[in-house]
């Protein structure tokens, strides 16, 4: 799981992981990523100078590394088996942002070869069973339904771990070695699907859209846009 500030959303989605497979191990990665601080800090320059003061505030919980929420505690209460933080700098002892979304992404893959990985987002949950003894491939689509688009499309989400295994380049692209895994080459697993609440968060959580939404447009754009692409993603 990628989290950062997730206490509105974080225990649906971690309740219909252990509907969908309660033998699940659960991984989650906490922390900003340096650019999202960044776009958050211009964007709260802008709401000072149209005098929107008080969403200025609001956003300022989202310019520290790590969630300031109770993001981590719904974690422990949740019993989630690993939670990995941002590296703390050596030097002032604070925790510092990730460099990249897919640097964050990356560190999921504590396990070994052989082991299932479904990848899941706190603002989406898992609708239906996951039948991991039903899966031969290596990797499967499934089926994300976002509540703002009502057509289902495929994302590649399930796989096993391999020694070599990283995001890279884009945070959605996934490699082991010199081999990029597409979607479009992968079976799309039956029984379950997965449901993004994007209306939804910005209804609980106006602001946060608003930072996500601010730091989004510059990870397309700019960081990954090259990349995509290059790659045709």
């Amino acid at each position: 799981m990628n989290v950062y500030a997730e206490e509105q959303l974080l225990p649906e989605c971690l309740d219909s992981i252990k509907k969908a497979h309660p033998e699940a191990k659960i991984v989650a990665v906490d922390g900003a990523y340096d650019s999202w601080i960044r776009e958050v800090k211009k964007l709260i320059a802008h709401q000072i100078e149209y005098n929107h003061d008080q969403v200025a505030e609001q956003l300022e919980r989202f310019i520290v590394p790590i969630s300031t929420d109770r993001t981590l505690e719904i974690l422990k209460d949740y019993k989630v088996d690993v939670v990995i933080g941002p590296e703390i700098n050596p030097v002032t002892g604070e925790p510092t942002p990730w460099a990249h979304e897919y640097i964050k992404r990356s560190k999921y893959f504590v396990g070994t070869n052989g082991d299932w990985y479904f990848v899941i987002d706190a603002d989406e949950r898992l609708v239906g069973k996951l039948d991991v003894g039903a899966l031969s491939d290596d990797a499967y689509n499934i089926d994300l339904l976002r509540d703002d688009q009502m057509t289902p499309y495929p994302i590649l989400r399930i796989f096993k771990h391999q020694d070599g295994m990283e995001y890279r380049g884009a945070h959605h692209a996934l490699w082991v070695g010199d081999k990029l895994y597409r979607k479009e080459y992968c079976v799309k697993v039956t029984g379950c699907s997965l449901y993004h609440r994007a209306v939804h968060r910005n209804e609980v959580d106006p602001i946060r859209h608003l930072a996500k939404g601010a730091y989004y447009r510059i990870l397309t754009s700019n960081e990954e846009g090259a990349f995509r692409h290059q790659y045709g993603l």
